[in-house]
């Protein structure tokens, strides 16, 4: 009696132990395929960060960035032989401005 009970109980730990890789490879197989979709989600997510920060970001750009259309509508209607130079060195400045105005750590 106790080498069938053995044998039984032998066969169900064999039964229990398949049933739990089963569940375990469905669990893994689960977080992989969410994890695929979160990358691809973030993949297509606007770049726009929500919040305070972010917000006081984007004014410091659009206002550094308005700040030099302003100066160089100026020199097109003050200056009309200089349109080209402020043309480039507007597009020339503008990204060294705002790097020097704008703090990343923000």
């Amino acid at each position: 009696m106790s080498r069938e009970r053995a044998m039984r109980r032998e066969a169900r730990e064999r039964e229990r132990s398949t049933r739990i890789s089963a569940a375990t490879a469905r669990e893994q197989a689960r977080r992989e395929k969410s994890a695929r979709k979160a990358r691809i989600k973030d993949r297509f997510t606007p770049t726009q960060r929500p919040g305070v920060l972010a917000r006081r970001k984007r004014r410091r750009a659009l206002l550094v960035t308005f700040f030099l259309l302003i100066i160089n509508l100026f020199v097109w209607l003050f200056i009309p032989e200089a349109t080209i130079g402020g043309i480039v060195l507007t597009v020339l400045v503008l990204p060294l401005i705002r790097t020097f105005i704008i703090d990343r750590r923000d």
